[in-house]
């Protein structure tokens, strides 16, 4: 292999590295980009699931599940046995507790 085939094979792979690197970044931006764009797409009435109202919280589902056990006023309701929430009621949520400490009723 001559001079000029070593140097034009070393860089094509830096530019391959290069290019991967700038790959591995943007995919480890989709979940975030996602969870953004989930967060646009609730109208007033949609009924949601407690992890899609941890995602649009911020939170674990677990931290959700355990805000509702303790008595965290997060109005949720039963459909079917199953915990869904109103998004207008979880968006009112997330307004009144912008800079607040979230704390159990007591």
């Amino acid at each position: 292999m001559s001079q000029l085939d070593t140097l034009i094979k070393e860089v094509a792979l830096e530019t391959v590295r290069e290019e991967m690197s700038g790959l591995k970044n943007a995919i480890s931006q989709l979940p975030d980009l996602i969870v953004d764009r989930m967060k646009l797409s609730y109208a007033p009435d949609d009924i949601l699931n407690t992890v899609q109202v941890a995602e649009y919280l911020g939170y674990s589902s677990q931290t959700i599940t355990n805000w509702r056990n303790k008595g965290i006023n997060l109005t949720y309701h039963l459909q079917d046995e199953k915990v869904r929430y109103l998004f207008a009621d979880v968006k009112a949520f997330k307004d009144s507790m912008l800079g607040k400490k979230i704390t159990p009723r007591r």
